[in-house]
């Protein structure tokens, strides 16, 4: 009967975890907007589209609403067939919260080519638009403009 107890508490506490992280996934917050900008940045590096697309709402609008998802989706596949290497840092990261809306300031350096050093760099300034949906932070506007 003991053995039982025990292993009926260590199963309920199991549990209990699995339910406060589940609860904790579901939540907006700014730690899970910070990763998954992180994620999207690593997908860009990686030149990985789909990866990168995954992060993007059905309705994104960008550059003031003259590009689409698709349009979204056709530029980074020129960009990935255009370069054989890319690196993005960030340089600044400003997020502002608003429920299950959000809005992040980005301040990158996007570097292509070279083995050893970049070929070319861009200072990129993005604002992007946020939005929490079925426990997942997906892009819904961005708009950026090349600092040089």
């Amino acid at each position: 009967m003991r053995s039982f107890l025990i292993h009926l508490s260590r199963a309920l506490a199991l549990f209990a975890m699995t339910v406060t992280l589940f609860a904790c996934a579901k939540t907006p917050n700014e730690q899970l907007l910070r990763e998954t900008i992180d994620a999207m940045q690593a997908a860009g590096e990686a030149r990985d589209v789909g990866a990168f697309m995954a992060f993007v709402s059905d309705d994104f609008s960008g550059q003031n609403a003259s590009m689409d998802r698709s349009a979204l989706a056709a530029y980074m596949l020129g960009i990935r067939m255009r370069t054989e290497n890319i690196g993005v840092t960030r340089t600044k990261t400003t997020i502002t919260m608003e429920g299950e809306r959000a809005k992040a300031e980005l301040a990158l350096l996007v570097t292509d080519g070279g083995k050893i050093l970049p070929a070319q760099g861009q200072f990129v300034s993005a604002q992007t638009q946020w939005r929490f949906s079925n426990g997942a932070w997906r892009l819904a506007n961005a708009t950026w403009t090349h600092a040089f």
